[in-house]
Parts: structure tokens; C-alpha cells; sequence
């Protein structure tokens, strides 16, 4: 068998498999699985708990806390060890297969007894779907539809979050405990067909060419050589900036690395995106720690209105995922980050309105229902809109270190600690929110909660104005 058979045969249907479509569905789906198995878990809890660990009811409502603590925490923790583990190695797909395993192990562990392990585990391998699946992800996209496939990704993600509680709550009471568990298993499944067919990106670059054949050292030669000539063209701001100063004529070798946490951690723009990754989880998950009391108390709905408000809240992550990634990709992230900033702060002191005596128009037996329903709705989709900023601010940043020494960070890249540090900030905010909405509500009252919160969205606002973008002005003056 020739050569060329042998490389044909191995990588069949490889056009399908890296495309860059294909790729960004399974990296969809992975997203999607890791949020619904967060999600999925909620509803059930209690039930878990106390009918099948016997645990006295009194305590559920800590155990609940406690156990969502942990899985934060464990994410929080190991977003950079699995980040600098990740930007070691050369292969991304080997790392997902094995970030699905430990998800399907922690998944089996939760529904049989030992749910915190189990739990473990899924933070574990969640956050490590996202950061090498965001990876490679933007490897796929290339540098004119990174936006984009930031926003489908993200839309598969709020998918997850919201099917996830709403199936298990509806089986659970439907079917029993055991049949609920065949949902996660059936997509977990799909997880693992669509993880073992993809064909990452980079797998695809070097096995392209002609007739498909394996690239001999002359080819990664003059490929290398191209390489270089090509990094000095800019393309788009997410990726590729022009190489300037005196270091452009120097060899690889002889340039230096740096510290990639301390770089990006002194970047004013930076910290300003990673400022926004925080604020936005927080908003999220202040809504989903004070809403249900403030709904009961305001409105006196039950369970189902309430969850009809959270899907109201998360419903336009998936509808304007994909829109708001295209006004990513098109328009300066300054203005539009400043805009979208800008414009939650009404709609956030408009949800805190219904039944504060200071506005009557905005009672329960008035405008109330209404008036919450539109604001949910509304900041769902802001954001959506500002969620994928710092994100981007991140890879520009990376890029534009990058540009004048492809190894300044390490001989594979920092993509996979790009997102680390994205997921941490949002691991951060997912932690944050409800300890600061639980601990100022008691003080202040809901009203203000969100009024303070949508303060803070007018600051990030000013700061996304002054500190946002500018690599792309810069680049666009030379």
C-alpha cells in the first residue's frame, strides 16, 4: 500500500470533519452539555437529597449552596492549571476526549450516590471544555469569523442552560428519577460521537496539501517561510496585527518569552474585558439568587411563573447569539461594548421597580408583571451582546503580542490560557453574584440590588470607552 493510500485511508472523510461547521458543532454541543448537566442537576437536588440520601430537609437549602459553592470554586481553581496543561500540548482533541470522560464519570457519580465528587469531576471537565474547546474553536473560525463562532458557541451554551433544569424538573415528576438520567445520557452520547469524528484544526493543516499526503520537512520549510511572510499582513483585529518596530527581522530564537498572566494582567484593556466577564455572570446569577423570593413576595407566583422569567432571561442568548457575534465582528468593540453597557442600566433599575412603594405605576396589580417581563427580556439580550468582549479584547491582545514573536508565550501559543482567563473571570461572576445580591438584599432591598448592579454596568461602560479597542485604532492609523 502506498503512502498515499495509507494517509487517504487515516484521514477519510477529513474535508467534512475539519470543516470549520462541523467544528464549531462540536464544540456547540460540548458547550451545550457541560451547562445542561449544570442546569440539569437543580431542580432534582432537593429531591436527590432527601429521598434518596435521607438527609433532614432543614439542611437541603445548605447542602444546595454548598454543593454549587464547590463546583464554582473547582472551575475557579483549575481554569489555569488546565489552561498552561493545554498550551503543553500539541493535540486538543485527545484533551477534550478526556475532559468528556471525567464528564461522564462525574455525571454516573452524581446520579448513583456521590454527588459533591461527582460533582468534582463535572467542574472538571466543564471547565476544561470550555477553555480547549474555546481553542480550538478560534483555530477553526480563522480571523474573520471568530465573533461569530464566539456567539453559536455561546448559543448552544444558553440551549444547555436553559433545557437543562427545565427537563429534569418536568421528568422528574413525570417519569421517576432513573428514566430522567436517559437525557444527559443520550446527549453525552452525541458529545462523544461528534468529539472522536471532529478533525481539529491544526490536524487539518498538516494534513492538507496536495493529494492529502503528510508534509515532508521541505514543505513545513517553505510553509514556515510563508508563515512569516504572511504574519506582516493585517487581516482583522481579532487575530492578526502588523508587525512593527525593530523585531521584525529577528529570529524566533532569539527573542524572549514572558510571563502570559503577568502581560495580560498589566493590560489596562485586558482587565477592562475581564471586568465585563465578571459583571455579566454576576448579573445572571443575582437574578437566578434573588428573583424567585422577590417574585413570590411581589407577585405570589409559584414555581412555574418564576421559571417562565428565567427563560425569559436566557431565551435571547439563543436567539441573538449569532446576530450579536456578526456586530462583534463588525463594528469596533469600543463603541459597541460601551452601548451595550450602557443601555442595561435603565432596563436594570426598571426590574427593580415592581413593588417598591416609590413607584406605584410599577405595582403588581399594575404594570408589575409587564414591566419585569420586558426588562428580562432586554437585559437577556444585552447580554448576550456584551458577554463575548473580553473575550475578544483577550485574543487582540494575544495577537498582538504574538505578531512580533509567534512564541513570546510559548512554542504551541497562550490560546488555550486566552480563555482560561476568560472562563476564570466568568467562574468569578458566577461565584460573586449571589454571595454580593444575598448579602446587600437583606440590607438594602431588591430595588437597590439592582440599581447598584446597574451602576456598576455604567462604569465598565466608561471604562470600555476609554480602554477597549484600541489595538484596532492603532493598527488602523499605520
Amino acid at each position: 500500500m502506498t503512502k498515499h493510500a495509507i494517509t487517504d485511508k487515516k484521514l477519510r472523510g477529513y474535508r467534512w470533519r475539519s470543516y470549520s461547521h462541523f467544528i464549531t458543532f462540536t464544540i456547540g454541543i460540548a458547550l451545550y452539555t457541560e451547562a445542561l448537566l449544570y442546569g440539569f442537576i437543580v431542580p432534582i437536588l432537593p429531591y436527590m437529597l432527601e429521598h434518596r440520601l435521607h438527609l433532614d430537609p432543614s439542611k437541603t437549602q445548605d447542602y444546595t449552596s454548598k454543593l454549587l459553592t464547590a463546583y464554582g470554586l473547582v472551575q475557579l481553581i483549575s481554569a489555569p492549571i488546565t489552561a498552561h496543561i493545554s498550551d503543553k500540548l500539541s493535540r486538543r482533541k485527545a484533551q477534550l476526549l478526556i475532559a468528556l470522560g471525567l464528564g461522564i464519570v462525574g455525571t454516573g457519580l452524581v446520579a448513583i450516590w456521590a454527588i459533591y465528587f461527582g460533582a468534582v469531576l463535572q467542574a472538571i471537565a466543564a471547565s476544561t471544555a470550555w477553555i480547549v474547546g474555546f481553542a480550538t474553536l478560534m483555530d477553526a473560525a480563522g480571523p474573520d469569523r471568530q465573533g461569530t463562532a464566539t456567539g453559536v458557541a455561546l448559543s448552544f451554551s444558553s440551549a444547555g442552560m436553559i433545557s437543562g433544569p427545565a427537563i429534569s424538573g418536568v421528568l422528574l415528576r413525570l417519569v421517576g428519577y432513573w428514566p430522567t438520567w436517559t437525557v444527559p445520557i443520550a446527549v453525552l452520547a452525541i458529545d462523544v460521537i461528534a468529539r472522536l469524528v471532529m478533525v481539529e484544526a491544526k490536524a487539518k493543516e498538516s494534513a492538507s496539501g496536495p493529494n492529502f499526503s503528510i508534509q515532508d520537512p521541505e514543505d513545513s520549510a517553505s510553509d514556515e517561510e510563508r508563515i512569516r511572510l504572511l504574519a506582516g499582513t493585517p487581516t482583522s483585529y481579532q487575530t492578526i496585527f502588523p508587525r512593527v518596530g525593530s523585531d521584525t527581522g529577528r529570529e524566533p530564537h532569539t527573542q524572549h518569552t514572558k510571563n502570559f498572566y503577568h502581560t495580560m494582567l498589566l493590560d489596562i484593556g485586558v482587565l477592562t474585558g475581564l471586568a465585563g466577564c465578571v459583571l455579566v455572570t454576576a448579573l445572571i446569577t443575582s437574578f437566578e439568587n434573588t428573583f424567585p423570593l422577590h417574585a413570590r413576595r411581589t407577585f405570589g407566583w409559584d414555581s412555574l411563573p418564576t421559571g417562565l422569567m428565567f427563560l425569559s432571561l436566557q431565551t435571547p442568548g439563543v436567539i441573538l447569539g449569532l446576530p450579536c457575534g456578526w456586530v462583534r465582528d463588525r463594528f469596533n468593540i469600543r463603541y459597541t461594548s460601551t452601548v451595550g453597557w450602557a443601555t442595561l442600566f435603565p432596563f436594570m433599575w426598571l426590574v427593580g421597580t415592581p413593588g417598591n412603594e416609590h413607584y406605584p405605576w410599577a405595582q403588581a396589580t399594575a404594570n408589575g408583571p409587564a414591566i419585569t417581563t420586558a426588562s428580562l427580556i432586554a437585559i437577556g439580550g444585552l447580554c448576550t451582546l456584551v458577554q463575548g468582549f473580553g473575550v475578544t479584547e483577550l485574543s487582540a491582545a494575544v495577537q498582538k503580542w504574538e505578531s512580533t514573536n509567534p512564541k513570546v508565550f510559548g512554542p504551541n501559543g497562550a490560546g488555550s490560557r486566552v480563555f482560561a482567563l476568560a472562563e476564570t473571570a466568568f467562574t468569578l461572576g458566577i461565584m460573586l453574584g449571589p454571595l454580593v445580591s444575598g448579602s446587600l438584599i437583606a440590607h438594602v432591598g431588591y430595588s437597590t440590588v439592582n440599581l447598584i448592579l446597574g451602576i456598576m454596568c455604567v462604569i465598565v461602560s466608561a471604562a470600555s470607552f476609554c480602554f477597549l479597542g484600541r489595538r484596532n485604532e492603532v493598527r488602523n492609523q499605520h
